[in-house]
């Protein structure tokens, strides 16, 4: 089910070249981005936003208001309320497992550009001390060249719910691994 909005002028928008399977449902106001795989019995509350390219895992449930980042992947059966960076990999209840290098790779992103993602990854979940403020520390310090990683961070500095953690054990504790 895909539900209207709640306000007049409002809209739930679903994008351009998205795949919706049985079961699944948009509440209102939500706005799904281009090329997503929205999977059998996904439940998205009112408010949510999904970036592009983005895999949402059959049976997993977001909280209002939750943003999901671009290319995002959610495993299976994970309850989300916090928003998920782009580019993450997202399971259980919050918590990032590494960075989706796979359908990076596959949308042919730049190995620079995954290079400085990782960095940037490594940088707001491996210091100690407030994520946002990290991330505005690295936007500010101009050392990330490439859109992806600007983006990355960026994500961080917007926002007004917290952020799913990267699991301490794991692909997450060593970026560098294939997912």
């Amino acid at each position: 089910t895909v539900s209207r909005s709640t306000k007049a002028g409002g809209a739930t928008v679903v994008g351009e070249n998205c795949f919706l399977m049985a079961a699944c449902h948009v509440a209102h106001d939500c706005v799904v981005g281009n090329n997503v795989v929205v999977a059998n019995a996904v439940l998205l509350a009112g408010h949510v936003h999904v970036g592009d390219h983005c895999f949402l895992g059959g049976g997993a449930g977001f909280h209002q208001f939750v943003r999901v980042g671009e290319g995002a992947v959610i495993s299976g059966g994970s309850r989300v309320a916090q928003d998920v960076p782009p580019f993450a990999m997202t399971a259980e209840r919050n918590e990032v497992i590494g960075l989706n290098l796979i359908g990076l790779k596959r949308r042919g992103v730049a190995r620079e550009a995954m290079r400085e993602l990782k960095e940037a990854f490594r940088v707001v979940y491996f210091t100690p001390g407030n994520i946002r403020e990290i991330a505005m520390q690295a936007v500010a310090g101009g050392g990330f060249r490439t859109a992806e990683a600007r983006r990355f961070l960026e994500f961080f500095v917007s926002g007004k719910r917290g952020f799913a953690r990267a699991r301490r054990d794991g692909p997450a504790a060593q970026p560098d691994a294939e997912p």
